[in-house]
């Protein structure tokens, strides 16, 4: 035979070799029918994101396009992620999967579905399984001859039973206190998130960065003193014109170093405890996202998000046009002006700044959101070091209702900046609802 021959017959030969295959007693239009209950129960119901992925996944396998049911082909065709992208810094895929399997095995909980056809996704794996379950039938208790036990029991035989049931009480009692009293003031308040079944959603905020472009960027060095001087009034009111066109704005690139070590502190909170995250930048944050998951926003007036939600809270962010600053803005004592920023012109060296945490269930979204939030960067970093650190959170819930763990949260932050650095975070206000 030619090459050309085999070649041609390869192209003509059925791909039906390559479908995952069925039990016996399993037709795909069982399959198909079992997604369409799934797809449609409460579990699923609420994540569009996990019904695109499972129905997905399940067709792939139907079809016998097992190639395609790859980390990178399912981001690419699932989500829309673009054919480079890093799987490591965006694990969508994964944390969908992990997510998919909790909702599965939710579903089959639920009494009636006991019976159904099983659809499961293995660990590790994106292609799924399908079987279905066996019931044995209930079995009449034979009769057995009692064993001969001795008469007496030994002393070493009853202390070693004596022991082995105070064991198994004394291991009890410990699993289950730990298990309704978290160890921290950290878990504590993290609870309502770390609960949670899916990836948890770190939104940062990024500022409005403009590049400058052609002569301009020369001519402002020339013209611009170095860090830490200030400029005279004469070279403050020398006049340089501009066309719009030689700036070139950069909203997505770059990200303030307060938010950074705050998303770096509150990555590493949800790291320690084995909880999924996603990190996205907030221009590239929408709305269906928060509407996924649990969502952290990180940062204020860099992050439309974190504005949005909060809006309505009873601590705020505004701006005072007669001193033309931020403050904290309290909806109970609107004239307030004790958290305002001082000293913030020409240089920024604000010696305090402000920020507000709040853990509250959005009305918006539904789902559970975390903000930190300064009013500059440093209150921001304040933010992420109040939030991971038990020292800080335990000083604030010894004040708290005795409910708390069921209320939203909003906490007023003020910290020290010198030389640039963000001082401890101290609790100026605080609002349980």
């Amino acid at each position: 035979m030619s090459v050309e021959s085999e070649r041609q017959l390869a192209s003509t030969a059925p791909v039906a070799s390559l479908r995952h295959p069925l039990p016996p007693e399993v037709t795909e239009s069982d399959v198909r029918q079992q997604l369409e209950r799934i797809r449609a129960s409460q579990p699923f119901r609420s994540s569009r994101r996990c019904v695109v992925f499972l129905d997905f996944v399940v067709q792939a396998a139907l079809s016998g396009r097992l190639e395609s049911l790859k980390e990178r082909t399912i981001g690419i065709e699932v989500f829309g992620r673009d054919p480079n992208y890093d799987t490591n810094q965006d694990p969508v895929v994964r944390g969908t999967a992990s997510e998919v399997r909790k909702r599965l095995a939710q579903y089959y909980q639920i009494a009636g579905h006991e019976r159904e056809l099983r659809v499961e996704l293995p660990a590790g794996s994106y292609l799924p399984d399908f079987h279905t379950v066996v019931h044995t039938a209930e079995v009449v208790e034979a009769q057995v001859r009692p064993p001969n036990y001795p008469q007496k029991l030994t002393p070493l035989l009853i202390a070693a039973v004596i022991a082995a049931v105070l064991a198994s009480v004394v291991t009890f009692l410990v699993s289950t206190r730990a298990s309704r009293h978290p160890q921290t003031a950290v878990d504590q308040l993290w609870a309502p998130i770390l609960q949670s079944s899916g990836p948890v959603l770190l939104c940062v905020g990024q500022p409005k960065v403009y590049n400058l472009l052609g002569s301009l960027e020369a001519e402002m060095a020339k013209r611009m003193p170095g860090l830490g001087h200030v400029l005279s009034p004469a070279e403050s009111n020398e006049k340089l014109t501009v066309r719009v066109g030689q700036f070139a704005p950069n909203w997505d690139r770059y990200l303030a170093l307060g938010d950074a070590v705050c998303l770096s502190d509150i990555a590493a909170l949800l790291a320690q405890r084995s909880h999924i995250y996603h990190i996205r930048g907030g221009g590239s944050t929408s709305f269906a996202d928060l509407r996924e998951n649990p969502s952290v926003l990180i940062g204020a007036f860099t992050n439309d998000w974190t504005l949005r939600l909060t809006g309505q809270l009873r601590f705020t962010f505004d701006l005072d046009p007669d001193q033309n600053t931020h403050y904290v803005h309290d909806r109970l004592n609107p004239s307030n002006r004790a958290w305002q920023l001082t000293g913030i012109w020409p240089e920024w060296r604000m010696p305090v700044d402000y920020a507000i945490v709040s853990r509250v269930r959005d009305g918006t979204t539904g789902k559970m959101v975390v903000t930190a939030a300064g009013i500059t960067q440093y209150g921001t970093a304040a933010a992420g070091e109040f939030l991971s650190n038990p020292e800080y959170l335990s000083e604030l819930l010894r004040k708290a209702p005795p409910d708390w763990q069921h209320k939203n949260i909003q906490v007023v932050l003020a910290t020290k900046v010198i030389d640039g650095t963000a001082g401890p975070p101290r609790v100026l206000a605080a609002h349980f609802w």
